[in-house]
């Protein structure tokens, strides 16, 4: 069976904006802020409200270009975080550079003793002992490992379209994310700067093999 999607229209076009932290904390704002849409969720009202003020004409234009997606609750938005070229997750949270995996190794070890020593006490009295040996056993894994797991690192946002917009309307799209990246963006009251470290497009095919039964 061939896959009629790898021959022509792929599945969607992803405008990529890659930063230098967790992007899960604040794609659903950027992208209400750089679009003026928000998602089932209704997060990043408010920004998606000055989108609307600021740039009517453009949120209009993106409006007709933008699709939404189900994320893995089955609610629809137009955005969704995405891993990042040269960077890494260690699996306890930590993200790293390419090339910082001696430092990395390091962290993690750190992070699993941290955590570790915390879950005892948890736990009734009663129960302590044993979960204390369990939690010292997967210390003394950490300590063994020689080479840090790397895991993909969400620190990109993902802005989903059907169609690609023109040149003009990308470059206010950056631009708009250079804004809100400057002034701070993220749940209300916990916002942040984000560094913008570069923006991508690209074209999401979906393909298929069929097995032989």
């Amino acid at each position: 069976m061939v896959n009629p999607k790898m021959q022509g229209q792929p599945d969607h076009y992803l405008f990529v904006i890659d930063t230098d932290i967790y992007a899960g904390n604040f794609e659903r704002q950027m992208c209400a802020y750089i679009t003026g849409q928000i998602g089932e969720c209704e997060v990043g009202k408010e920004n998606a409200e000055l989108a609307r003020q600021e740039i009517p004409n453009e949120v209009a234009r993106l409006e007709e270009l933008i699709e939404s997606i189900p994320d893995e609750h089955g609610c629809h938005r137009h955005v969704s975080t995405f891993p990042t070229h040269g960077w890494f997750n260690h699996g306890m949270g930590g993200h790293f550079r390419d090339g910082q995996e001696d430092e990395a190794l390091i962290h993690y070890k750190q992070e699993v003793e941290k955590y570790q020593k915390e879950v005892p006490g948890k736990y009734a009295e009663h129960l302590r002992d044993g979960i204390r040996a369990e939690c010292q056993r997967k210390i003394d894994e950490a300590n063994a490992l020689t080479e840090v797991q790397k895991h993909p690192a969400f620190m990109s946002v993902a802005i989903y379209f059907h169609t690609i917009p023109d040149r003009d309307l990308i470059d206010v799209m950056k631009q708009r994310a250079r804004d809100i990246a400057t002034r701070g963006v993220g749940l209300k009251g916990f916002e942040s700067p984000v560094g913008i470290e570069g923006f991508r497009f690209l074209e999401q095919h979906t393909t298929y093999k069929e097995l032989n039964l």
